[in-house]
């Protein structure tokens, strides 16, 4: 990942949405690993070379970028901040989903537990707290 980060953030540097489209691509290879590649009748034992190839997370990776980039500007309060952390962590840790590992890293699942992911790295971007000194 981090021998594309030059590419990224250049991308991001002359126009935000010349970022903001590889991002977009991005989520499409990772949606393609999800639905086509991974299969989710299969044990992720079976399927690991598939899943460790850098491109089925790459996504994650310039998500975070993204986030930086798109969101640096905006406020948030810190009432709202942490009611959405909380409620993001409490999902991510219940929700139920049945089967084994290979269920959260295809399909519905993937996508939940990405959205979860980005609000939660959302939060604690946006997190505003003083430390003692």
């Amino acid at each position: 990942y981090y021998a594309l980060t030059p590419l990224i953030l250049f991308l991001y540097n002359t126009k935000k949405w010349f970022g903001n489209v590889f991002f977009v691509f991005t989520l499409i290879i990772g949606l393609f690993f999800s639905f086509y590649l991974l299969k989710s009748n299969l044990d992720l034992p079976a399927q690991w070379p598939t899943y460790v190839n850098p491109f089925n997370n790459l996504f994650l990776y310039v998500m975070g970028i993204a986030l930086f980039y798109n969101f640096k500007e905006t406020n948030i309060s810190t009432k709202l901040n942490l009611s959405l952390l909380i409620i993001a962590v409490i999902l991510f840790c219940i929700l139920p989903f049945s089967g084994n590992q290979i269920s959260i890293v295809t399909g519905i699942g993937r996508i939940v537990f990405s959205i979860l992911s980005f609000i939660i790295v959302f939060c604690f971007y946006k997190l505003n707290i003083n430390v003692p000194k």
